[in-house]
This record gives structure tokens, sequence and C-alpha cells, in this order.
């Protein structure tokens, strides 16, 4: 296995780092867990975040992918929602150029919905709250004016609006997180099961157990409670009565053969009143998301009929294209808590909400929360715990990514030096892992200095680079999470992988 001791440091050091008492353990490690914990160390905290499955595994992975102010939540009059998101839009474009990128909107016209002075109203103030950053402002377009952005449509459709956000890959955004938290002295432990906490000689006693481990308890003087929808539960296993009600939203998305061939996206209105995203996804359309109470197991949480069709239906309403069950590639659903207000689950407030109980210690739970504002929610759920530091630095907010440093630069550098690879790989590796694609191919010379091929295009090189550096244990962590190679390679493709992962690791 050539060159993996280039990254079985970092791997040792995770492994072998556990001490026993820790400023804050972090229970949860999906977008919002990573992100506390790159702000807890940023702040010069001792961290521990304890994640039972994958970084990012269910919901973090479930989004629509997307890096937005969230148009639609003006009408809801969520505006400091929607301002707080620009911000954090802005501020990921420039910290993370290689994981969010612009994304243009097509929101086609129809009489059936809301009228075309509503949404000419909203886009305007959508770019007044956007400010002075550098993307188009919204557009008014005709078939006329703009035919490619309305030859995949029905013809009915005459009219449209032009906006932009932006898109991103939430699953390695986490991943970024999880990473600089790292760099900063967090320690993060996935696959490993959070069991029960108490209080005990002053301090939270925190039970835990690795796969394939012995159980351990370590000790705290706060948590910070991410565990999304088992965030009540980790609360119960600290013996505390959860002080607030939940909401289960599932959200379900699936993936079909190119609706067009452009690169921008349509967000479509939809007789509910709600609105679905088309967006062009690793040479295919991902289409998302419904939103249906849940209230089944969250540990088998898949796309129903029901939502399928709903999602068949708006595509029929809008795009000459018909598909049917079987042009589904793939699809995925994801749950999203909500502090319950005893209202229908469309008129839930999106925005995040923070619990704090301070007896005995301080346990922060969070309810909500978007992927677009995790870095925000990281702060906040921070400054809960000031008084419990004294000496608590005011602020974290990181300048940039690990993946994104010099990141302009290092692409040109990258395409010169690594002109050898195929280029659909080195386009793969910069769009993954930005300014890191180096630190991938150190010592690489030359393709052979890959190693073996273990499946088209991932290569021995890569593959022990994601399981010693970025947590990688499955063929599902690295086909889905870490790369979206699971959209192109067969079962048997698949198969092969988990083979290698199980002789090699």
């Amino acid at each position: 296995m050539q060159k993996a001791s280039l990254y079985l440091k970092p791997y040792a050091d995770m492994a072998m780092s556990l001490t026993n008492e820790y400023d804050i353990v972090i229970i949860g490690g999906g977008i919002h867990g990573a992100a506390a914990a790159l702000n807890a160390a940023g702040r010069g905290l001792k961290v521990l975040l304890l994640e039972k499955d994958d970084l990012a595994e269910h919901t973090s992975s479930a989004s629509s992918k997307l890096i937005h102010g969230g148009l639609r939540y003006l009408e809801h009059g969520q505006f400091s929602l929607v301002i707080k998101a620009l911000k954090a839009r802005e501020n990921l474009l420039r910290r993370a150029p290689h994981l969010v990128k612009p994304l243009k909107f097509v929101l086609p016209l129809t009489t059936l919905h809301r009228a075309q002075w509503q949404i000419k109203l909203g886009l305007k103030m959508y770019d007044f709250f956007s400010g002075k950053e550098n993307l188009p402002p919204a557009t008014y377009i005709t078939r006329k004016s703009a035919a490619a952005l309305f030859s995949p449509l029905n013809s009915n459709f005459e009219n449209a609006f032009t906006f932009y956000d932006a898109k991103t890959d939430d699953a390695r955004l986490t991943i970024e997180n999880a990473l600089l938290a790292r760099q900063l002295g967090a320690e993060i432990k996935t696959h490993t099961q959070f069991i029960e906490g108490a209080y005990a000689n002053n301090a939270w006693q925190v039970s835990f157990k690795e796969k394939g481990k012995r159980s351990f308890t370590i000790s705290a003087k706060a948590i910070i409670n991410t565990a999304g929808p088992w965030v009540n539960e980790v609360l119960r296993s600290f013996k505390l009565k959860p002080e607030v009600n939940l909401a289960w939203i599932k959200g379900s998305h699936f993936i079909v053969p190119p609706l067009y061939p452009m690169d921008n996206a349509y967000i479509l209105q939809h007789t509910d009143n709600r609105v679905v995203f088309c967006i062009p996804y690793h040479g295919y359309s991902m289409i998302g998301t419904t939103e249906q109470d849940y209230t089944g197991s969250l540990d088998n949480i898949v796309m129903d009929q029901d939502e399928a069709s709903y999602l068949f239906n708006i595509i029929k309403l809008y795009f000459k294209t018909p598909y049917r069950n079987e042009d589904i590639k793939h699809h995925f659903s994801g749950v999203r808590t909500f502090r319950s207000q005893n209202k229908v689950n469309s008129k839930l407030s999106r925005e995040s909400y923070i619990n704090v109980i301070n007896a005995p210690l301080p346990i922060v739970s969070l309810y909500g929360g978007k992927l677009t504002t995790h870095a925000d929610c990281a702060n906040r759920m921070l400054e809960k715990l000031i008084p419990s530091f004294l000496n608590l630095k005011k602020d974290f907010s990181p300048n940039t990514f690990p993946g994104a440093l010099n990141f302009a630069e290092q692409v040109k550098q990258l395409q010169l030096t690594y002109h050898w690879l195929p280029e659909e790989v080195l386009t793969r590796y910069i769009s993954q892992f930005g300014s890191r694609t180096a630190q991938l191919l150190q010592g690489c010379n030359k393709l052979a200095d890959l190693g073996i091929e273990v499946c088209k295009g991932l290569y021995e090189q890569e593959i022990n680079f994601l399981v010693k550096d970025e947590w990688a244990t499955s063929k599902e962590d690295i086909l889905w999470r870490r790369t979206k190679l699971g959209l192109q390679y067969s079962q048997h493709e698949g198969e092969k992988l988990g083979s290698y992962l199980e002789a090699r690791f």
C-alpha cells in the first residue's frame, strides 16, 4: 500500500490523544457539532466531539446543498433570519471558495401562485439585504430574451426572474469544519456512541464507547448537545427532563438524469405554496425537498412513494421531460428538528433555538439550525458558556478553511504540477480538497505513484488519505460523503471498494 505512512500520524494522534478532562464535550458530529468544535477550539478550550456514526452521516448530508438566504422566509416576515443567512453566504463564498460556489436560479412565473409584483418586491429586498456582495442582481427575463433558460420548460411559461444564491457540498463542509477544529486542538471521535452522563466530582462524567473497543468515562465542565433529532434523548441520558418539545420534519430529495444541459438551478412554486428546487448535481438533476411530519425510526429514514409522487408532479407541471420511479438514480432523506409551537410544519420558525440548562453544570442544546448559518449557531452556543469560562475569548471566526488556503493561486499551480493526472480526476480533487490536493498528492510524480486503481478514477492514494486524514471507515463514507462517486459506480464497484477497505484497514 503505497505512501500510507504519509497519513498515519494524524490518524495515530486521533486514536492515542484521549485524556480524562475536557472543558467541553460535544455530542453530535453534524455540521453544527463540527462548527461548535471549531469555535470552541478557536477560543482556546479543550474540546472532545463524539459522533456515533460518520461525520455528517444523517441530516447534515441530506440537505438541498444550498448556501442561501432563504428567499421564501421573507414572506413570513423572518427578515433577521434572511439577513443573517445572507451575511453567512458572503462569508462562506470568501472562506471556502472550493466548496461554496455561486449558483444562478431561474424562478418561472405562474398565475397560480404568488403575484409577479410580490416576487419582484421580494427579490429587490433580497438584493438589498445582500449588500455589496459580488453576485449579480435579480433580473426579469422572458422566453424571447432568454430562450435557452426556457427551453426545458413547458410552453405555458413565458416569464421568469433570475437571481443568485450559492451551492455547496454539505458533507465536505462539515468535514472541513472538523479538520480545522482538529488543527486547533479539538479531538474528533467518530463511530463513538455516547452512553450516559452524570454529575460527580464537580464535573460532568461522560461515558462513551468506540466501535469495537471498551467504554471510557471522561469529565467535562460543559456539554454542547448538537445531536439533531436525538437532542432530547441525549438530555434524558443525563437524567434531565427536556424543556423543549420537538417537531420532526422529514425532507427527501431524489436524483434523476439531467432535465437540461445548463448549469443553472430552477426554483419551482408548488400549488401548496411551497417551493421545490431543481439543481444540477454531478451530471444529474437533484429535485427536492419535501416537507412531511415524521414520527418513525431515526435509523431508517427513506423517501416514501407519496414524497416521490409529490416531486414527480411538480416536474410534470414545469418541465417537458416526464420522469417515473425507475428513472430515480439515488434518493436521500433527513429529519430536521424544530421547536414545536403547536403549528403546522410549514408555519414553524426556521430560526434555530438554543436551550441552556445551567444546573448543576451547563448543557447547551441546539434545536433546528440551517446549514448556511452553522457558524453563527456555533458562536451563539459558545456565548452561552462565557459565564462558565471566565477567560474565554469573546468570539472566533476562521479566516479560511483548510482547503481554501491561497485557493486561486493553488489551482493554477496544481494544474501545472499534476498535468499527468487524468483531467477529470484532478478536477474532482480540486473541487473536493481544494488546496489540500497538494497534501493528498504529496510525493506523487506520475500516475503509477497513486497505487492501485481500486475503482475507476479512485486510487489507493486517495483512499488512504480519506481513511487516515478524514475519518472515513466504510465504502459509504467514501462514495457518498467524502466523494460523490457512488453516483457513477455500479454495485459491483462499490463492493470492490468495500473489500479493499476490509482487507487493508
